[in-house]
């Protein structure tokens, strides 16, 4: 049974479509029907959701500082930097020396603070539609972007002060990049033009790493991509942009700063050590760092995103659950062999997650459990699992699962708010 072909990249071949009309066809399946549907209404319903996003943004929105004190680090980093001129080195510095312009201008006033993180998720879901637009099912498209739209736990952070919106913001930037210069492009581009989409793309990498220390594991993401797809040209520009990036921005850090150490060493030290907070007790053996991400995978796959995304009631004493863990491990093994030819945008966001995933499981400290740890993971996550039973139903044996897909779909939208 024939479906519709609209997107830039084939979902079978891989390869980029032609721009000419789709072929019609007589008889379609559930997610033809359904991907038809949204096609023609796609650029009304994005701002439904954004308008949806808002208001479920301003319900929860909480002009308070928060018990944790983390991001009120943030705002004292800014302030200091704008003030001083004091390099904020802990954890991403990208952050607070953009907060600091806000604090410029009108102080340390945690609402237009809080009011940037708002603008950020906003911001995020657009270039979450703009960049998915077309490259992957209207139907999926649909269905993250409502979920994420109420989804309290994600939005909680449109009124915080932390980086979580910031980060899920750049990373959303290092996606679209990532998409239009290196996935929509198959043909040989000159030189200069090389040049510069790999410099941009080694600028997104640099932002997104100087978010947060974890936004390193992007580099090992993009690497990944271009070795498995034998693109071993892009794999050299691109280790080779980012490096020289790196070494001009430590340049200019040690010149006004006479700071010319790495980002993470100070903190990834720590995330070494067996105890965090206790050097004395040594340093993590392989058993120990194997045995991290066994707990962590558990924690935050089995306990905070499926709690997250609506499927598990949150609970003051939550329980974890191995099989739940591995059905996610599943589920996205098989979205990554499933998208490897069929479409590579969402084979690069499952690298791109699953990376990220695995290093914040080796270097997490198991005691730490909290779900804003793997945020920025959990609408690509949503859409991993569920593109796996997507192309899974693409089979005519498994035409059921296309059942499952707008089912799972509303389950997961009224249990996220």
């Amino acid at each position: 049974m024939a479906r519709k072909t609209d997107y830039k990249q084939d979902k079978k071949t891989g390869k980029t479509a032609t721009s000419r009309p789709a072929p019609v066809t007589e008889k379609k399946d559930l997610l033809g029907i359904l991907d038809s549907y949204f096609d023609s209404r796609l650029g009304w319903m994005i701002w439904v959701i954004l308008g949806i996003t808002f208001i479920f943004s301003l319900l929860l929105f909480d002009s308070r500082v928060s018990l944790s004190g983390d991001d009120s680090f943030y705002i004292i980093r800014a302030s200091d930097f704008i003030h001083s001129f004091k390099y904020p080195a802990f954890q991403g510095p990208l952050y607070p020396i953009v907060l600091s312009l806000f604090v410029a201008v009108f102080g340390i006033s945690l609402v237009p603070l809080k009011v940037f993180s708002l603008l950020l998720i906003l911001g995020f879901m657009y270039l979450f539609f703009i960049s998915f637009r077309s490259r992957i099912s209207s139907t999926l498209l649909i269905i993250i972007l409502l979920s994420m739209s109420v989804n309290s736990f994600v939005l909680y952070y449109a009124s915080q002060t932390y980086n979580e919106a910031f980060y899920l913001f750049v990373q959303m930037v290092l996606i679209l990049v990532f998409f239009r210069y290196f996935i929509d492009t198959d043909q040989v581009v000159s030189g200069k033009q090389n040049i510069k989409r790999h410099m941009l793309l080694a600028l997104s990498l640099l932002a997104l790493a100087l978010t947060k220390n974890i936004g390193y594991s992007a580099v090992l993401a993009v690497a990944g991509y271009f070795l498995l797809q034998g693109q071993w040209k892009n794999t050299l520009y691109s280790i080779t942009a980012f490096a020289l990036v790196m070494l001009v921005f430590q340049g200019i850090k040690f010149s006004l700063w006479h700071d010319g150490g790495l980002q993470f060493s100070t903190q990834g030290s720590g995330l070494m050590n067996k105890d965090y907070y206790n050097p004395q007790a040594g340093k993590e053996d392989l058993a120990g760092f194997l045995t991290r991400i066994v707990d962590n995978s558990k924690l935050y796959l089995s306990k905070h995103f499926v709690s997250m995304i609506g499927l598990k009631k949150v609970e003051q004493t939550m329980t974890v659950n191995s099989v739940v863990t591995l059905l996610i491990y599943i589920f996205s093994f098989v979205s990554l062999v499933l998208t490897y030819r069929r479409n590579k945008y969402l084979f690069f966001t499952g690298l791109l997650t699953g990376i990220f995933l695995l290093v914040s499981f080796l270097i997490l400290q198991v005691k730490w459990d909290q779900n804003r740890l793997i945020i920025p993971a959990v609408p690509f996550l949503l859409l991993i699992i569920f593109s796996s039973f997507y192309y899974a139903s693409l089979k005519q044996n498994y035409k059921i699962l296309q059942l499952v897909i707008p089912a799972l779909g509303l389950l997961v939208f009224f249990q996220s708010n």
